[in-house]
């Protein structure tokens, strides 16, 4: 419980079975890899907030028409916390990383309907990047206008229309022979 700071960078603990000496240098200087997550998922659809709570995140899927998407990041460094930061890239539609405001909130809006794979870095306080990166796939729903069933039924009912006027054409010249 009480150690004595010996020439400014080592402390030592007496016990029962004899000494314990820390090297204040080597342990303040050692970084160790800290757990990066999204621990909350918000959107809106029709004015309306829907919250997402999950620790480990693969694939998400988000109902039609789900409006703005917003990512909520955590660190959990017990050491200069308030600098690690993130930043994020979502390949096809930003190619370079984008760093995360301090509020470490990533706000995705206009996303249409598809796969989106959103690729998450930290900094560490020390500025460098970690070996770990989170990795989340976004999907977002079609509307029912927007699916291939719909389509294939509009083509469907064209040919069907186009096909009803040829007959009913040929029906015409065929009366008119008569």
């Amino acid at each position: 419980e009480k150690g004595v700071l010996q020439s400014g960078n080592k402390l030592f603990f007496g016990g029962i079975k004899g000494f314990t000496c820390l090297d204040l240098k080597e342990f303040r200087t050692r970084e160790y890899e800290f757990p990066v997550f999204i621990h909350m998922i918000e959107y809106y659809k029709n004015s309306k907030k829907f919250v997402l709570n999950n620790l480990e995140w693969g694939k998400i899927t988000l109902p039609p028409g789900a409006g703005p998407v917003d990512l909520h990041l955590s660190a959990l460094s017990f050491t200069g916390n308030n600098k690690v930061g993130f930043s994020y890239k979502i390949p096809g539609i930003i190619h370079d990383y984008i760093t995360v405001p301090e509020n470490n909130i990533i706000s995705l809006t206009g996303l249409s309907y598809g796969h989106y794979t959103v690729y998450i870095r930290f900094r560490k306080k020390d500025g460098t990047f970690g070996g770990q990166q989170l990795t989340v796939v976004i999907y977002i729903q079609p509307r029912w206008y927007q699916t291939w069933a719909f389509r294939i039924l509009v083509l469907l009912l064209l040919a069907a229309a186009v096909y009803g006027l040829f007959r009913i054409r040929i029906n015409q010249l065929r009366k008119e022979e008569k």
